[in-house]
């Protein structure tokens, strides 16, 4: 898994050498391959393929499970009613992190299938902040409105605010595309926004304030 470091490149390219003979299955992020050429994450992926014999590239769009972690968004994502998400009116094609681990088994299975191959692994549907805030109204009986947040929290903190570029993408449409990657790798349909919602309800229902 890339870790999100500045130095992510130089610790990738450090792991290649120790391991110049494995198929490396590399989680990146959708829309990677199109990014600068000179961003970190491009650049990790570039490592990748000009050090590693034998590699995939996986990339997932969001994580479902973001939205129940306080650690992505500290102020909790659901506050008084309130959906607090910084993708703006755009979808995203929200991945359980479960399917990711499918597709990627399938990979080490088999990976002279998937050599050189590069996966985009979204869930069944890109969504809004709108329809998440519908399926939580509904899963938790209360009105829940979705709302982005202001500037000043996503200023104020140090994690959202090296973020702000992925979310800049993430409202230009970037994560909008969707595969079907994971019931053609993983063996089975994608979970769906309102699954994940019904699973987790009460990790809504408890959101920090």
């Amino acid at each position: 898994m890339r870790p999100d470091l500045d130095d992510a490149p130089d610790l990738v390219r450090q792991l290649l050498d120790m391991v110049a003979d494995a198929h490396v299955v590399l989680l990146s992020e959708q829309g990677a391959g199109a990014l600068a050429s000179g961003d970190w994450a491009r650049r990790v992926e570039e490592e990748l393929v000009t050090r590693a014999r034998h590699w995939t590239i996986l990339r997932p769009s969001w994580f479902l499970q973001s939205l129940v972690e306080p650690r992505d968004f500290p102020h909790g994502i659901l506050v008084d009613g309130v959906l607090r998400l910084p993708a703006g009116a755009a979808p995203i094609a929200w991945v359980d992190v479960r399917d990711i681990a499918a597709v990627a088994a399938e990979i080490l299975r088999d990976p002279e299938m998937h050599d050189r191959a590069a996966y985009t692994v979204t869930g069944p549907d890109a969504v809004t902040d709108a329809q998440i805030a519908a399926e939580l109204s509904a899963a938790l009986g209360t009105p829940v409105h979705a709302q982005e947040p202001s500037a000043a929290i996503l200023e104020g903190d140090e994690m959202l605010r090296s973020m702000s570029d992925l979310f800049a993408r993430a409202r230009s449409g970037v994560f909008a595309e969707v595969t079907d990657t994971v019931e053609q790798l993983g063996g089975r349909p994608p979970i769906s926004l309102d699954a994940f919602v019904a699973e987790h309800r009460d990790s809504f229902a408890t959101s920090p304030a």
